[in-house]
């Protein structure tokens, strides 16, 4: 009996012990919950419930997979793509932009300026400040923002650094007897005491010369009256001119006022080889504005077939032709028309803008086809106007601007207006302006000659009467070096009583001083490459030239 118990014991032992083993044994390790799927535990997730992100390396709240800038905290997106996170961008949506060094609202790839300084950054790397840092800017003594370095006028007087005795004082410019102190300040100096008049080229001789200009090279070219025009060159010892151009069997100068009266070279002339004419024709009377070309086998001379005719315009009478072309600083060629001639405008053609004579006219000789040589600016005053007004006209109310020139420094059109019966006067003239003729002779009533109305006119900066002169013969503003006193002054004279003055107008006040009391017809005056000043005149056959006293 008692073995039986024991081996129903040990049977039911043998049944139990391998459910008690497994429930003794040690469990294996539980797998840690990662919530968003994305393959990284909850732990280790930075973002446990983005299945698109899980490290943030920068610590930015922002995840790698989406942070453009993974390991800039400040920094997590580039809207624009241009490599600078939208954060630190200045223009977050315009990839050629991201900084504003000067906060103008102008981005610094497209800022010439940007520290605000007031001095462009490529000007600034030239004379070696920082064009990142306001506070670093070149010396600028006159504060033009143009550095000293580069700025051929440092006091900002007028005078060039070149030609000015003090380059450092606004006030002085001059010392003519060259005691040190300036003639402004100076009560002893007599700035025009210090040179004379004298034939610039003695051994040359020209017939009614009227006329003389340059290329912008070291010749002088001079153009007689009857038709023909010589060059040479620019030295006191020069023995032969040659003769440029011959159009005498075009030209009628049967009348004292009629010729080929002026020559202009194009701003281009030693790449296109053109020059420009103003001269007087017959059958019908008329002035010709014509354009030239050298010779394609010598291009030291001009072809006289290579003629093209900008403009025609009818002449009523032989005097009062204007003739002076020249072009302005701007590259367009402007044209003196007189009023047409006689005595006293009787056509009214000063004031009448439906016609080209009494004014200036300003034409683009390189704007035009080969039906039209030549184009409106569009800055003309009457451009694209409905009122039946020439386009050409820069200015008008002019008798007769025999000549005329443009400040080489300041651009500004000074022009010398023959009078009537009292009164000469010189006007700096501008665009669109009226300058009286003939309601005014100089700034005098003429028609009527009292009462009139003035209202909208320019009046002269300087005017003389018949008892002093009786025709003025417009000049240059003296630009040169050799004689440093006559400098910013408009240099002037009077066919008639062969006087020669130096004027000086600061846009206010103008001073007027005799240089020369002659016996020369001056009829023209001119300029070579130098900026030095030429008295042409009738009698004498010769040229004459301002020079230092020796």
């Amino acid at each position: 009996m008692r073995s039986s118990q024991l081996l129903i014991a040990g049977f039911v032992l043998a049944l139990l012990l391998p459910a008690f083993a497994g429930c003794l044994a040690p469990e294996g390790p539980e797998e840690p919950l990662d919530s968003d799927g994305d393959g990284y535990p909850d732990p280790d997730d930075v973002f446990p419930d983005n299945p698109e992100e899980w490290i943030d390396s920068d610590g930015d709240a922002y995840g790698d997979n989406g942070d453009q800038f993974p390991e800039d905290p400040a920094e997590w997106i580039d809207s624009d793509g241009d490599g600078y996170g939208d954060n630190g961008d200045v223009f977050p949506n315009d990839s050629a932009e991201w900084r504003d060094l000067d906060g103008n609202g102008v981005g610094d790839n497209s800022d010439p300026d940007d520290d605000g300084d007031g001095y462009p950054d490529g000007v600034e790397e030239l004379v070696g400040t920082d064009p990142y840092d306001n506070t670093s800017v070149p010396a600028d003594f006159d504060g033009d923002f143009i550095p000293d370095s580069m700025d051929d006028d440092d006091d900002n007087d007028g005078y060039p650094d070149s030609s000015d005795v003090f380059p450092l004082d606004p006030a002085e410019w001059a010392d003519s007897d060259g005691d040190g102190v300036g003639d402004n300040s100076d009560p002893g100096d007599d700035r025009y005491a210090n040179f004379t008049l004298e034939p610039a080229f003695p051994n040359l001789h020209f017939d009614r010369p009227v006329a003389l200009t340059h290329a912008g090279d070291d010749r002088l070219f001079v153009v007689e009256q009857a038709g023909r025009i010589y060059a040479f060159e620019n030295d006191a010892d020069v023995e032969t001119a040659i003769l440029f151009l011959d159009i005498r069997d075009q030209v009628n100068d049967a009348g004292n006022e009629e010729g080929l009266l002026s020559l202009a070279f194009h701003p281009r002339f030693q790449e296109n080889g053109y020059f420009f004419v103003d001269y007087t024709a017959s059958d019908p009377r008329r002035t010709i504005i014509s354009r030239f070309a050298l010779d394609a086998s010598d291009t030291s001379i001009a072809d006289p077939q290579s003629e093209a005719v900008l403009l025609e315009i009818e002449q009523p009478y032989s005097n009062h032709n204007g003739g002076q072309i020249a072009f302005g600083p701007d590259g367009y060629l402007y044209v003196g028309m007189g009023d047409g001639g006689s005595g006293g405008d009787p056509q009214g053609h000063g004031q009448d803008r439906s016609t080209l004579l009494g004014a200036i006219l300003r034409l683009d000789v390189d704007g035009g086809g080969e039906e039209n040589p030549y184009s409106i600016p569009s800055d003309n005053p009457f451009a694209d106007n409905s009122d039946g007004f020439r386009e050409e006209i820069y200015a008008y109310g002019l008798r007769n601007p025999w000549r005329f020139s443009f400040d080489a420094f300041t651009g500004e059109l000074w022009v010398a207006d023959v009078g009537q019966n009292n009164w000469e006067e010189i006007d700096v003239v501008g665009n669109g302006g009226n300058y009286g003729w003939k309601t005014m002779e100089g700034s005098h009533c003429y028609s009527p000659s009292n009462g009139c109305n003035q209202t909208g006119l320019e009046l002269p900066v300087w005017e003389y009467d018949h008892g002093t002169g009786y025709s003025i013969t417009g000049g240059y503003v003296y630009r040169g070096s050799s004689v440093g006193g006559m400098h910013g002054a408009y240099i002037y004279g009077d066919y008639g009583s062969g006087r020669i003055w130096a004027l000086r107008y600061d846009g206010v006040n103008a001073t007027n001083v005799e240089l020369f009391d002659t016996s020369l017809n001056i009829a023209s005056f001119g300029m070579g490459h130098d900026d030095e000043i030429y008295v042409v005149a009738f009698n004498g056959d010769q040229l004459y030239a301002l020079r230092p006293a020796v």
